[in-house]
């Protein structure tokens, strides 16, 4: 007999845990919602008599009828689709329960009501009872005070944003609005007939303008570029023209505000760094110029800056290119620690067959035109003779 006792308290118990585990979330209960990541979302929320909860940076939940874990992994889900976090490890427990319905059971007691003199007067209350609130709209986003606030009738989307004090950097030509039902506007608020009466339940989210990095120095067009997602050091760089002749390739600062410059190597061919907004490139460049002659057969024959890594074709092309008449194939470079000349065939550097030759200083480049027939003239000269002798007469 006390073993059958002992079963069905253990049965009954196991019972009351499974209920427990399974509790679903009902309206006005109490739930302590924690991530990991965000702490201004960790906190005790309290289930309206709708079953939403409003959660900061998501604005209203359903989360009526589900377990606590349905909620989390809801929550969870949310702020990465949203874009909020990139992870976002929930916890949701329930730590206070709904009210208890009144006792409707027909074999209870009924409550002994006081009985009415008929003849009495019926006074009013001086306080009715207080009309159901209108769900606040909520700010989110790039703003300095995000938060709910209070519905009246007649609010506008530039009030509730103008609360919100928006940050410096904020993007106002896109404001999204979100509506209760789940469908989602972009306001232009730089445009005053765009502004928007707002609703009960709208969710109002305000986000940067798209960041920029700079680049200086020793690049072909320095400037500012547009930040996209990916955005490196050198795809900066290239944006911008890619680098100068005089650039300074093997020390290219990155700054970064609050952080120490990190230098890159731009002579390996893996160097680079992903990007934020906000940072800056700086190229150095060769401080002390130096010269190298190119004459010959080229467009503008003369002196050409040297830069760390100037190449034949660059000399080349600094000396305005070749002259039609050039030969090629036949380009001497002269090297102040090597008297004999280097014959090189630019043509097969041009066509891809041969590297292309790096020049340093006290270099020479001379490029020969096409050969001149010395005789020409004196054989032009017998010509007109002969034909004067034979018919001139």
């Amino acid at each position: 007999m006390k073993t059958r006792l002992l079963l069905t308290i253990l049965l009954i118990a196991a019972s009351l845990a499974a209920l427990g585990q399974t509790r679903k979330v009902q309206a006005l209960d109490k739930l302590k919602v924690t991530c990991t990541e965000e702490s201004l979302i960790s906190k005790d929320y309290k289930v309206t008599k709708d079953g939403l909860i409003l959660v900061d940076f998501l604005g209203a939940v359903d989360v009526a009828g589900l377990t606590e874990a349905e909620v989390a992994d809801k929550l969870s889900k949310k702020l990465v689709e949203d874009r909020i976090l990139k992870k976002a490890t929930m916890s949701v427990a329930i730590v206070g329960d709904a009210p208890a319905k009144p006792d409707t059971n027909p074999g209870t007691s009924p409550e002994t009501k006081p009985v009415t003199d008929p003849g009495a007067k019926t006074e009013t209350p001086e306080n009715p009872p207080a009309q159901p609130t209108a769900h606040p709209v909520k700010v989110s986003g790039a703003v300095k005070t995000p938060g709910d606030v209070t519905f009246q009738t007649g609010l506008k989307l530039s009030e509730v944003v103008k609360k919100a004090v928006p940050l410096e950097d904020v993007d106002l030509t896109k404001v999204a609005v979100k509506s209760a039902d789940g469908s989602i506007q972009s306001i232009d608020l730089t445009q005053p007939s765009a502004d928007l009466l707002l609703k009960p339940g709208d969710e109002v989210l305000l986000v940067l303008v798209p960041g920029e990095v700079t680049v200086m120095g020793g690049v072909v067009r320095p400037g500012a570029v547009k930040m996209a997602e990916g955005m490196t050091a050198k795809k900066a760089i290239e944006a911008v023209g890619g680098f100068t002749a005089l650039a300074v390739k093997k020390k290219v600062g990155v700054e970064r505000p609050g952080q120490a410059i990190q230098y890159l190597d731009f002579t390996q061919p893996n160097a680079d760094m992903l990007l934020t907004a906000k940072d800056k490139i700086v190229v150095g460049v060769v401080e002390t110029r130096a010269y190298i002659q190119v004459d010959g057969a080229v467009r503008n024959p003369g002196y050409v800056v040297l830069g760390p890594e100037t190449k034949l074709s660059d000399a080349i092309q600094a000396a305005g290119g070749l002259d039609p008449r050039a030969r090629a194939d036949r380009i001497m470079i002269t090297s102040a620690d090597t008297p004999k000349p280097r014959v090189v065939n630019f043509k097969e550097i041009e066509q891809g067959y041969a590297g292309d030759i790096a020049l340093k200083i006290g270099d020479k480049v001379s490029v020969p035109g096409a050969k001149r027939d010395k005789n020409v003239g004196t054989k032009v000269a017998i010509g007109v003779a002969a034909f004067w002798f034979l018919f001139g007469r």
